[in-house]
């Protein structure tokens, strides 16, 4: 066994929406930790959204939640590691991206808080299996409950696509069907603008497709893994790291990073090794090569 621990991102990774892993996955992973391996799963998802399908397929050990906010026992949820954004700043960027106009969600204490529900957040939450709480005005929550943020989320680029839809009805009254959709280009400019704009104080990425997160350059998935690790009593260089969008670059600067096949063009950049497309299922390609 060259590798003792193996960290896996989960959408696009491991598994897909809402909650499928393949069944030949997960029998090369308990075969992987009945041999003695570590296997992890790190992920941008809420910890109430991971463990329940870490427990549907059997998954034990350690599981690492909102890209690294949050650690914890898979089997009795007991959590190990929690930190997050501090308060403060997450009100200024919370405020930012009202400003800005962008639909926004925020992790704190592992539940899902928005402004107000609409078909974004319903997609959302379909998606991660959580259902969130509608709170008003985000930023207002936010400064009258003075806590931690695990993690900070904008849907970028739907609201300018639905102003258009709304300019198009009207003008063309109904002459023409008007199709939902986002601007495609708006995510990696607001991505750079406030990745420069909170340079050194946040980290800014995207594990999905319109979706920015924004964490604590304090928690990031890769800190978070090294944590573990050393808790476990692993080094780095008995760890594989696999992972397949912008927000899994921090996990695979640890140990040996890999990037799927048909995941971020950046992330493919800077990985040490690239494995198969999802499709054929990159971490169960992984344990096979180095670990059984």
């Amino acid at each position: 066994m060259k590798y003792k621990m193996v960290v896996a991102d989960f959408d696009g990774t491991l598994g897909t929406a809402p909650d499928h892993i393949e069944e030949s996955t997960v029998a090369a992973i308990r075969e992987y930790q009945r041999k003695g391996g570590r296997f992890v799963v790190c992920t941008g998802r809420m910890l109430s959204s991971i463990r329940p399908i870490c427990l549907k397929y059997g998954l034990t050990g350690d599981v690492i939640a909102a890209q690294g906010a949050i650690a914890a026992d898979i089997l009795t949820g007991d959590i190990f590691y929690s930190s997050g954004i501090p308060p403060a700043l997450a009100l200024e960027v919370v405020t930012d991206l009202e400003k800005d106009g962008e639909p926004v969600l925020v992790n704190v204490g592992d539940v899902l808080y928005y402004a107000a529900g609409n078909a974004l957040t319903e997609t959302y939450e379909k998606n991660s299996g959580v259902s969130g709480v509608a709170v008003g005005k985000l930023s207002d929550f936010l400064a009258k409950n003075q806590a931690p943020v695990q993690k900070v989320m904008a849907i970028v680029g739907a609201g300018r696509v639905e102003d258009k839809m709304e300019q198009y009805a009207e003008k063309y009254g109904g002459k023409c069907v008007v199709n939902t959709g986002f601007d495609p280009d708006r995510l990696p400019a607001q991505i750079a603008a406030y990745a420069e704009r909170y340079q050194g104080r946040l980290v800014i990425n995207s594990g999905f497709q319109f979706l920015m997160e924004i964490i604590s350059p304090a928690c990031t998935k890769g800190n978070t893994v090294r944590a573990v690790a050393k808790r476990c009593g692993v080094e780095e260089s008995e760890i594989l790291t696999v992972g397949d969008s912008t927000n899994d670059l921090s996990l695979i600067a640890v140990g040996h990073g890999v990037a799927v096949g048909d995941g971020s063009a950046a992330l493919k950049a800077v990985a040490e090794e690239i494995a198969p497309p999802y499709a054929e299922k990159p971490v169960e390609y992984l344990l096979k090569k180095y670990c059984l």
